[in-house]
């Protein structure tokens, strides 16, 4: 679960490749060299992470029993260059969080511009042209949840528990867009369905990712973190419900009847 956590996020140029200029040249390619990027430098902080600490064993057991085991592993090697790390460390907190926030947001909007969330998160500024009430409402969310997870079970528990709760998203959402592409490619675009990338890759990515979807409910972790598991199903239940819940009211605004009826962008 956390190897996932650590890669989650390479997909973040997703929601906002619209505001490239060459969105299907540009996405591919952050996406890819993103994905090889960011392996190869987990590959050689990992490496060095072991070779200082003597071992796997004793890498473990830092790892697991430090709550910066980073800062510390400089402090020995480097003296007071642990700053340096130490800073590299928060501009990677700052970085992710931005990244994070921005794809959020951007996805916010594409909801409220597709007709499944309110319409509000649909404007753009006037000046900047970014999605600034969408941005807002993410804020909101993302600090109101900081302060009642951090309040009511402290923050290392709260944060455990958004984290795995964001990632088992990640992995069925990950998992969906594997059986997607089989089936686009099989209905939609059987003349470019190359069998290698379409067949064998997503049934293989599949079996990959039921591993750690399954770890985190066997065995199940001590209150109250066997509550993240849960989260997805009841995001996914409140996502149908509002889906179906705001198609319905434009219906009626609309005077228009009937299932299934498209909802045209503002």
């Amino acid at each position: 679960m956390s190897a996932v956590l650590a890669v989650t996020g390479v997909q973040a140029a997703a929601p906002v490749g619209e505001e490239a200029k060459h969105p299907r040249r540009t996405f591919p390619r952050d996406v890819v060299y993103s994905c090889l990027g960011i392996g190869l430098f987990y590959v050689l902080l990992s490496y060095a992470w072991v070779f200082g600490e003597g071992g796997v064993a004793t890498f473990t057991a830092k790892a697991g029993g430090s709550g910066d085991p980073w800062r510390e592993m400089a402090k020995v090697f480097w003296g007071v260059g642990w700053v340096l790390v130490f800073a590299a460390i928060i501009n990677s907190i700052i970085a992710n969080s931005n990244a994070g926030f921005n794809a959020a947001s951007r996805v916010f909007y594409a909801m409220a511009r597709n007709g499944i969330a309110p319409k509000a998160l649909a404007r753009t500024h006037p000046v900047f042209k970014t999605p600034h009430v969408a941005i807002l409402a993410n804020l909101a969310i993302a600090v109101a949840l900081s302060f009642i997870m951090g309040w009511k079970w402290g923050p290392l528990n709260g944060f455990i528990m958004l984290a795995t709760a964001a990632t088992v998203v990640v992995i069925v959402v990950y998992m969906l867009v594997m059986l997607g592409s089989i089936r686009f490619y099989l209905t939609e675009q059987r003349a470019q369905f190359p069998p290698l990338l379409h067949l064998v890759f997503p049934p293989a990515g599949l079996v990959l990712f039921a591993f750690p979807l399954y770890s985190p409910s066997c065995p199940l972790p001590a209150s109250p973190l066997r509550s993240p598991p849960l989260f997805p199903l009841a995001l996914v239940g409140a996502g149908l419900v509002s889906r179906r819940c705001l198609a319905g009211f434009r219906r009626v605004r609309d005077g228009r009847g009937g299932r299934g009826t498209r909802v045209d962008r503002p």
